[in-house]
């Protein structure tokens, strides 16, 4: 019995080495920091150990009380806090977003979509899906993005006339958990799994040995 509670421990231990814990990583783009880096076509976000870069196809990324998109300066015709159409029916903005390091894609929120509207996500490898509402969307469980890969919010539809609606990109979470487990041990591990070996293969002999005497037969 003995034997086996060493070995369910040390199965135990090996297998907890293979697993790479990871916590989500939230990027809040409605934040009050990012109106400190905003103002630009393209600024880094740090989360965690993280880094985002977050690029807008025109004009500049802007974030305000209200929501957070990209502002076409002197337009006349642009929500400067949304992700929108320009009047003329020309190409929606777009705001896009990569990584510094491989991620699992979680989910993106988004806001302000109203009737009308059509908000796209653009993923590499996994085409695009579009929505007409606002809320918090899952990539699924089998979306990674390489480092510098980017997926991508543009706005394809918009029935106003006037001022474009569109809709506000409100954030974005992320894992940088591995999708493989490790496939070689640690220095730490080897060790405990070596170490926990021997001591088992020493208990089984004593035992062993233990036994043969008990049934010694002696004429």
């Amino acid at each position: 019995m003995t034997s086996l509670k060493s070995i369910f421990v040390l199965a135990v231990l090996v297998f907890a080495s293979f697993i790479v814990h990871a916590s989500p990583i939230h990027f809040d783009l409605r934040a009050s920091i990012v109106e400190d880096l905003d103002g630009t076509a393209q600024f880094d976000y740090q989360s965690a150990d993280l880094t985002a870069t977050i690029f807008a196809n025109v004009g500049v990324l802007n974030r305000t009380n209200s929501g957070f998109g990209v502002d076409i300066v002197g337009s006349g015709c642009d929500n400067s806090d949304a992700i929108d159409r320009s009047c003329s029916g020309a190409e929606g903005e777009t705001v896009s977003v990569w990584f510094d390091q491989r991620v699992h894609l979680i989910s993106a929120t988004i806001s302000g979509l109203t009737g009308g509207d059509t908000a796209r996500w653009v993923l590499p490898d996994f085409g695009f899906q579009d929505f007409q509402s606002a809320g918090i969307y899952s990539f699924g469980q089998d979306v990674y993005l390489e480092a510098g890969q980017a997926f991508s919010w543009t706005s394809i539809a918009d029935n106003s006339t006037s001022t474009q609606r569109g809709f506000s990109f409100d954030g974005f979470t992320v894992s940088t958990e591995a999708t493989q487990a490790k496939s070689v041990f640690e220095p730490a591990t080897t060790i405990l799994f070596s170490t926990g070996l021997i001591l088992i293969f020493i208990r089984r002999q004593k035992q062993t040995t233990k036994s043969q005497k008990d049934y010694i037969f002696y004429p």
